[in-house]
C-alpha cells in the first residue's frame, strides 16, 4: 500500500503530495485497495510526507491575513508553494514582492510625464539629481523599516491568532472527551411509532464450511412459503446441470456464480420475513476462514445467533481443530455481544437420528463455548436435517427421533425475546450497503443499515462518520413500505442528498450515520479491556494487529499493556507486563492507522466491542472504556 501511494505522490510538490494523498484516501478505490491490503494482513506504511492535519487553505487564508489582503489567493498559494508551505518563509517572500511592485510602480511614474513638460524636467531633474538620489535612499531605508516592522506585527498577529485558535481547539477536546466517556444525556423524539410495535430480530446463521448452513436456511424459507414452489423447481433444475443437485436449497441464497461454482457461501445473504408477531432477518454468514470479515459485517448486525453444526464425527471435531470456523464464529460473536445462541445439530439423519452422537455434541459445545464466558442457560440445542426439512417448522414424524421431546427450530426462535433498544439515545445507524439507484421506488444515492440509537426522521440533517459527510434524509423505506422515520432497531434503506463534493463513492460499509449535533467520536487512541483466547501467539507491546470496531476494520498497533487483572474482583495482578498469554484478562491502549468510529460500552453496544486478529485467528476480544 505504501508503494502504491509513493509511485502515485513521489515527482511532485509538497501540496501536490498532500492534494493528491487526501484526494486519493477518500476515494471509494483507494479505500477498497485499503481494504483488499487488510484483509491480506499486509501492514505497509502510508507515505511518510502524509500529514493528516494539513490544511492548505488554512495556510492561505493566514498569509493573506498577515498581507491585509493586499494580494489575491492565488498568490498566496504560489508563495506557500515556492517556499514548501513554510509560513516564515512565504510571508517575507510575499513581503519583499510586494515592495518591488511598489518601486517599480513608483519608477514608471517618474519617468512617464507630458510631451510639453519633458524638456523643463529634464534640466530640473540634472540639477537636483544628488538630492532626489538621496532622498531615494532616505525612502528605500524607510520602506525597509516599515517593512521589517509589518514583518513583525504580522508573526506576532499570526502566533497570537494560532494560539488562540488552539486554546480553543483544547478546550473543545476536552470538552468532547469529556462528553464521549461519559454517559450521554437522554434524547427526546417526536414520532409516531412506539418501541411496542417494534418486534425486530436480527438472526445471523454461521457455523463451519459444509456444515449445511445455507441448505438449512434455504429449506427453511421454502417451509416458510418464503420461497415457492417454482423458484425451487428452477434451483434444482440449474443445479442438477451443474452436477450440484444437493446444492439446490443453498442456491436460494448462494446467488453469486462464484458461489454456485465453488459451492462455498462468500458473502452475506440477507432474507427478512414475518413469523407470528415477530420481523425476523436472517443473515446467512459465510463459513470458510478466508471470509471471515464478512462473517463478522454480519454477526454485527446480530441479535442472536444459530450456530449450524455437522453432527457426522469426523467434520464436527474439524469444526473445533486449527482453522475450524464453529469455535471461531463463536468467539467473533461474544465479541460482538451476542449472548444467546441456538445450536442447531444438522445432518443427523445419516446417523439414523443417533441420541448419543447428539449428546456428545451437546456436552462437547457447552465445555468449549463456556470457555468464552458463555452461559450454559443461554445455548439451546435441537436436531435437525437441512437437506430432508426434519425439526426446522414442525416437530418431527420420524420415528427415529422420537428420543427428542423440546421444541423444532422455530419454536426456539419464537422464544427468543426482543432486546432492549436505546430509543434515548443519539441517533446512530450502521451502514450495510449503499448504491446510486437509477431506477425503482427509491433513486438517487441510497444506503440500508440497521438504526442502532434513537431515530431517524425524513427531512432532518445527519452527519456519516468517519469521514463528517454532511447529508439529508429524503426518504425512508421499510420493508417495500415509504416511512416518515424510523426508530432503534429497525433496517431501513434511505434516500441521501448529499453535498456537490461528494457522492456514494465516499461511504463504506462500516460508516456510522449519525446525528449533527451529537455525532459518534471518531479517534485513533483507544483503551480496551479484553480477554485473551487459546491461542500460540501471545500479545506483546508494539505488536501490530489486525483490529475491528464492531464493522470497521483497521490496522493497529499495541502501544501499551497498562495492566493484568482479576475477572472476578477487578484486583491487579501485574503492572506493565511485557506480554499476554491465553486466558489473561488486561487493560490495553490500542492505536489505529485511520481514525474509527468508537464509543463506549455504557453508550453502545456494537460501536465498543473489539475483535484483534492475527492472520486467520481470533487473538482476544474486549470492550472500550476510554476514548483519547
Amino acid at each position: 500500500l505504501g508503494d502504491v501511494y509513493k509511485r502515485q505522490v513521489s515527482t511532485q510538490s509538497t501540496w501536490g503530495r498532500v492534494e493528491q494523498f487526501s484526494n486519493m484516501a477518500r476515494h471509494r478505490n483507494m479505500r477498497q485497495i485499503e481494504q483488499e491490503a487488510l484483509n491480506e494482513d499486509e501492514y505497509e506504511d502510508y507515505d511518510d510526507n502524509y500529514d493528516p492535519d494539513f490544511n492548505a487553505d488554512e495556510y492561505i487564508n493566514d498569509l493573506l491575513d498577515a498581507m491585509d489582503y493586499s494580494i489575491t489567493k492565488e498568490q498566496a498559494r504560489k508563495a506557500l508553494e515556492k517556499k514548501d508551505w513554510d509560513f516564515d518563509k512565504a510571508l517575507d517572500y510575499a513581503l519583499n514582492v510586494k515592495v518591488k511592485e511598489g518601486q517599480q510602480k513608483d519608477q514608471k511614474k517618474e519617468t512617464k510625464q507630458p510631451p510639453q513638460s519633458q524638456q523643463k524636467d529634464q534640466n530640473t531633474q540634472q540639477q537636483h539629481q544628488p538630492q532626489k538620489q538621496q532622498q531615494g535612499q532616505h525612502q528605500q531605508q524607510q520602506q525597509q523599516q516599515a517593512l521589517k516592522v509589518k514583518k513583525e506585527e504580522s508573526k506576532e498577529k499570526y502566533e497570537e491568532k494560532k494560539g488562540q485558535e488552539a486554546e480553543v481547539k483544547r478546550k473543545q477536546i476536552v470538552k468532547n472527551l469529556k462528553l464521549f466517556n461519559s454517559v450521554y444525556p437522554s434524547q427526546k423524539y417526536t414520532l409516531t411509532k412506539t418501541l411496542n410495535e417494534n418486534k425486530n430480530l436480527n438472526i445471523v446463521v454461521a457455523g463451519h464450511v459444509d456444515s449445511g448452513k445455507s441448505t438449512l436456511t434455504g429449506h427453511l424459507l421454502l417451509q416458510l412459503e418464503e420461497i415457492t414452489q417454482s423458484q425451487m423447481h428452477k434451483f434444482e433444475k440449474q443445479s442438477q446441470e451443474t452436477g450440484k443437485g444437493s446444492f439446490k436449497f443453498a442456491w436460494a441464497l448462494d446467488e453469486t456464480t462464484d458461489e454456485r461454482t465453488r459451492g462455498v457461501t462468500v458473502d452475506i445473504s440477507t432474507r427478512r420475513f414475518k413469523y407470528k408477531d415477530k420481523q425476523i432477518t436472517l443473515l446467512d454468514a459465510p463459513g470458510h476462514r478466508d471470509f471471515v470479515p464478512n462473517m463478522i459485517n454480519g454477526a454485527a448486525q446480530a441479535d442472536y445467533a444459530i450456530i449450524v453444526i455437522d453432527s457426522t464425527s469426523e467434520n464436527f471435531l474439524s469444526g473445533f481443530l486449527e482453522g475450524g470456523q464453529t469455535l471461531e464464529h463463536g468467539k467473533v460473536l461474544k465479541s460482538l455481544g451476542v449472548e444467546e445462541i441456538i445450536f442447531a445439530v444438522n445432518k443427523l439423519d445419516l446417523l439414523k437420528w443417533d441420541q448419543k452422537q447428539f449428546e456428545y455434541i451437546k456436552g462437547y459445545c457447552i465445555d468449549y463455548f463456556q470457555k468464552l464466558q458463555y452461559h450454559e442457560a443461554n445455548m439451546y440445542f435441537v436436531p435437525v436435517s437441512g437437506l430432508q426439512g426434519e425439526n426446522l417448522m414442525k416437530k418431527p414424524k420420524v420415528q427415529e427421533l422420537a428420543w427428542y421431546k423440546g421444541p423444532c427450530l422455530m419454536d426456539l426462535v419464537d422464544k427468543l425475546e426482543i432486546p432492549k433498544r436505546g430509543l434515548h439515545k443519539p441517533t446512530r445507524l450502521s451502514v450495510f450497503s449503499y448504491h446510486h439507484a437509477t431506477q425503482g421506488k427509491l433513486r438517487g444515492n441510497v444506503i440500508s443499515g440497521r438504526v442502532e440509537g434513537g431515530a431517524i426522521i425524513k427531512g432532518n440533517k445527519y452527519k456519516i462518520m468517519p469521514n463528517n459527510i454532511p447529508c439529508t434524509v429524503k426518504e425512508i423505506m421499510i420493508d417495500d413500505s415509504k416511512e416518515k422515520e424510523a426508530i432503534v432497531g429497525e433496517n431501513p434503506e434511505l434516500v441521501l442528498h448529499l453535498d456537490n463534493e461528494y457522492d456514494s463513492h465516499y461511504i463504506m460499509p462500516g460508516d456510522v450515520l449519525c446525528s449533527a449535533d451529537l455525532p459518534i467520536p471518531t479517534t485513533d487512541n483507544i483503551i480496551v479491556e479484553i480477554m485473551t483466547l487459546e491461542s500460540d501467539i501471545p500479545l506483546i507491546k508494539g505488536m501490530r494487529v489486525i483490529t475491528y470496531i464492531g464493522q470497521q476494520k483497521q490496522s493497529a498497533r499495541i502501544v501499551k499493556i497498562d495492566r493484568i487483572f482479576d475477572k472476578n474482583t477487578g484486583e491487579v495482578i501485574k503492572k506493565n507486563p511485557k506480554c499476554l498469554i491465553a486466558g489473561q484478562h488486561a487493560v490495553v491502549e490500542m492505536k489505529l492507522d485511520q481514525p474509527a468510529c468508537a464509543e463506549i460500552l455504557p453508550n453502545f453496544n456494537v460501536y465498543s466491542r473489539v475483535t484483534i486478529r492475527e492472520k486467520y485467528t481470533i487473538l482476544a476480544i474486549g470492550v472500550i472504556i476510554e476514548i483519547k
